[in-house]
């Protein structure tokens, strides 16, 4: 349920910034900065013997993730915050900041070669996508979130320990929440934060390489590095600050209960704005006696209401509604205090809200303000009081302003900063739009340390598409990135034509060889690649034989010795050569039929005679050299001449294994290895194939392989051991729309909320979830389909049978 309630820059051009003026030092906030190598980094002194440090929060889902989590979430924030000591301030601060468009842009759109390059009007297109698509959400500019700790010490080394013993315990708290804990800021990092705030629109003007010596020795103070051109606090309901006009609001009225979304509702404003609340703990004994103090006062009120309705007539338990909800609030808070281990708080909330005109400014004002109105909550403006009200919205951890609520944990947690993960990663890929926000979603799985995925949906719920919108943006960005997909369904021929890639048909009677016995003789930690290769062709073979019982010991040892005996003078050849694979003098099915046969023991030949057909019979597709010859950056493999035939299951495993051993040899030309496995549910019906699918996943990462699992059939993922093994072992995850069944196994397994799986239920195409690591995200990839590249990756017959005729991107 949403709004679960509780209850009451870039690099400077290597000029120093002039000294600006006496006035404008003095508004801005600190006594001194502490350089990171002696404090482990960005304490401020804010006021003489009170030291500041500020810590980043990163998000957490909250508003899509239904009540029972919601209040798991406000319930963990209530515990941090009764830890809070009295004699510490405690601020907590949404930045709402411009983002560098330049550095945004260059992160997000796809960058263009030279001239001559015949895919640069494909970039061209999906970066027009994407510049479209940002108009939608919030994309020019980014909520920052963080903890501002301030503490009173005697000097730096006793502030050092008492932050020490803080940050560790707030950590943990905060890591229940959000999975990743708090991340100090450092110097360089919070002046910056406050250089953008008094330079709004100037942000490219820090130097994130902040160097207080150099500064120093230039006469100049870390002051006239952020600080503004301009300051005047002569208007009392507005500043001006620098080219920008800062009007600062508080809350002055609250509800008897607050919506656990309030401070995303209020900074989800199309501006700039800085969100601050202050947190201050009251000491037990003195909450318990205000709280009584509190019942006291308001039973005298209602005795006096009481005697004049008997004295005129009236029932003496008919006093007004509010008195009486005055009464039932003072008791609850009394009894919360004493008897439910509540903590009381006065809490100060402000906001600082930043526009380029007046006009615009009073727009955002009218805003927010009416926002608070939806929560039946009133922001006013700070008259008078706007200087030190900005004070109080910096994240600096002070508060000058004589104005707050009192509330006990339970309300005050309701005032939390968590709201919806936005997700935009350095060189990332496109997968869509944030369902909740509507800002777009960048991401590069490649770049972590698990990049094993996999997409899950069911028919017509745009599985093969948004492999396909991944795939052609891996070869548009990565220059050192190889493409291999194992295509039983021909979804895939076109785009690997419009890439100028490869599409190699494997079907019997065809041109198109791969040899199952190609090895490489590169060595890993995990083992022998020649005992590796063996026990993949005993698994193989038992395959041959239909997959319905294990080999005997004694027909693995004839394998086993067999195999031996033919890979020796090849890997003599190699040594000699100084080359780890050369597959055109490769041993052969043919090969390894012909020495079996050659055996005197009846069950060698017993064997050879079983697996004949596929040596040297009807079926010896795969007892020939390989012949394909891999000089694309995308190639297909166009399994659907095999599907419904013996070869099926089998074509598909040697074809994977061909891909994992151009992978290995990739690693070392150090080119990453991007593979898909669509129909991949196929892999899982024999355990042989699936142990070996299974090994793929384990090993990948090693080799620089980026492997994607496609099925529409998460039955068969689910029940097998080593699908469960592959979900394990993958931190990526497209869940698109399930059946009821599915959706139950899959919630089950990735503690998705009953409000979460709205999001891949009866959704229409490109619609659902996505799982990155630890964090569930709902999302919607809707592709505008009056464009080239929407016909090159739609699988529908009428935009195949567009796209196959000849033509040509017109120029705008």
């Amino acid at each position: 349920m949403l709004n679960k309630e509780r209850k009451k820059g870039k690099k400077s051009n290597g000029m120093f910034p002039a000294k600006i003026s006496k006035t404008a030092q003095q508004s801005i906030p600190y006594k001194r900065i502490y350089d990171d190598h002696n404090t482990n980094g960005g304490i401020i002194e804010v006021k003489d013997g009170v030291f500041s440090k500020s810590y980043y929060i990163s998000d957490a889902s909250f508003s899509d993730i239904g009540e029972v989590e919601q209040d798991r979430i406000l319930t963990s924030f209530e515990k941090t915050l009764k830890t809070f000591d009295t004699d510490i301030s405690y601020q907590i601060t949404i930045n709402a900041r411009n983002i560098d468009k330049e550095k945004y842009n260059k992160m997000i759109l796809l960058e263009y070669k030279d001239d001559e390059d015949e895919y640069n009007k494909l970039r061209s297109e999906h970066n027009q996508i994407l510049l479209d698509k940002m108009k939608e959400g919030k994309n020019n500019i980014k909520l920052e979130k963080y903890l501002t700790i301030n503490v009173e010490s005697k000097n730096i080394e006793e502030a050092l320990v008492k932050f020490e013993n803080i940050e560790n315990d707030l950590h943990i708290k905060f890591k229940r929440i959000n999975t990743e804990g708090l991340k100090p800021l450092s110097i360089a990092e919070r002046l910056e934060i406050l250089h953008d705030i008094y330079n709004l629109g100037k942000e490219d003007n820090f130097d994130i390489n902040y160097d207080p010596v150099e500064i120093r020795k230039n006469g100049l103070t870390s002051k006239d590095v952020i600080g503004p051109t301009f300051l005047d606090f002569s208007d009392r309901k507005k500043s001006q600050i620098g080219d920008n006009y800062v009007q600062v609001l508080f809350l002055r009225k609250i509800p008897s209960s607050i919506a656990g979304d309030l401070m995303n509702h209020l900074s989800s404003i199309p501006g700039n704005m800085l969100l601050s609340v202050h947190y201050d703990a009251q000491a037990q004994e003195k909450a318990v006696s205000f709280a009584s103090n509190q019942v006291t006062a308001i039973g005298g009120e209602v005795v006096k209401q009481q005697r004049k309705l008997t004295h005129s007539g009236a029932m003496p338990d008919l006093i007004s509604p509010k008195l009486a909800t005055e009464r039932q609030d003072a008791e609850d808070m009394l009894d919360g205090l004493q008897n439910q281990d509540k903590r009381l708080f006065k809490v100060t909330l402000v906001a600082a809200i930043f526009a380029p005109t007046e006009k615009k400014l009073n727009e955002l004002v009218a805003q927010i303000q009416s926002k608070a109105k939806e929560r039946i909550m009133a922001l006013e403006v700070l008259t008078g009081m706007q200087e030190p009200g900005l004070v109080a919205a910096l994240p600096l951890g002070l508060n000058p302003i004589p104005i707050y609520q009192v509330m006990t944990s339970d309300v005050a947690s309701a005032i939390q900063p968590f709201s919806t993960i936005e997700v935009k990663s350095k060189n990332g890929f496109y997968y869509g739009q944030n369902a909740i926000s509507k800002n777009l979603i960048i991401y590069n799985r490649s770049e972590e340390l698990n990049q094993n995925g996999f997409i899950l949906g069911s028919p017509g719920s745009g599985k093969s598409f948004i492999a396909k919108e991944e795939m052609y943006q891996v070869f548009l960005k990565m220059d050192n990135a190889q493409i291999f997909v194992l295509d039983p369904e021909q979804e895939y021929t076109i785009l690997a034509k419009e890439l100028n890639g490869q599409v190699f048909s494997i079907e019997p009677g065809g041109e198109n060889y791969i040899n199952p016995l190609d090895l490489d003789i590169t060595k890993d930690k995990d083992g022998d690649p020649v005992a590796q290769k063996i026990d993949y062709i005993i698994s193989l073979i038992e395959r041959m034989l239909g997959g319905r019982s294990e080999l005997s010991g004694y027909a693995k040892s004839a394998i086993d010795r067999a195999l031996t005996d033919l890979y020796q003078p090849y890997i003599a050849d190699l040594n000699k050569r100084g080359i780890t694979i050369d597959r055109a003098i490769c041993p052969t099915l043919k090969d390894l039929y012909n020495v079996l046969n050659a055996r005197k023991e009846a069950e060698a030949r017993n064997l050879a005679a079983n697996i004949r057909i596929y040596c040297t019979g009807t079926l010896n597709l795969f007892a020939h050299h390989t012949n394909i010859n891999i000089d694309k950056k995308m190639i297909v493999y166009d399994t659907s001449h095999i599907l419904a035939s013996n070869l099926q299951e089998l074509g598909m495993q040697i074809c994977l294994n061909d891909i994992w051993t151009r992978m290995v040899a990739n690693r070392k030309r150090e080119v990453r290895t991007w593979f898909y496995v669509d129909e991949a549910h196929l892999f899982l019906k024999m355990p042989s194939s699936a142990a070996y699918l299974s090994m793929v996943w384990k090993r990948a990462r090693k080799w620089w392989g980026t492997p994607t699992f496609i099925t529409q059939n998460v039955g068969d993922l689910l029940r097998s051991a080593e699908g469960n093994d592959i979900l394990s072992t993958s931190d990526f995850a497209i869940m698109l729309n399930q059946a009821p069944l599915n959706k139950a196994a899959l919630s089950e397994m990735f503690k998705i909320s009953e409000d979460q799986q709205d999001y891949f239920s009866n959704v229409g195409s490109g619609e659902g979830l996505l799982f990155l690591q630890k964090s569930i995200l709902p999302f919607f990839n809707h592709f505008p389909e009056n464009t080239k590249l929407y016909k090159i990756l739609s699988t529908k017959p009428k935009d195949a049978e567009l796209i196959e005729k000849p033509s040509e991107m017109e120029d705008e």
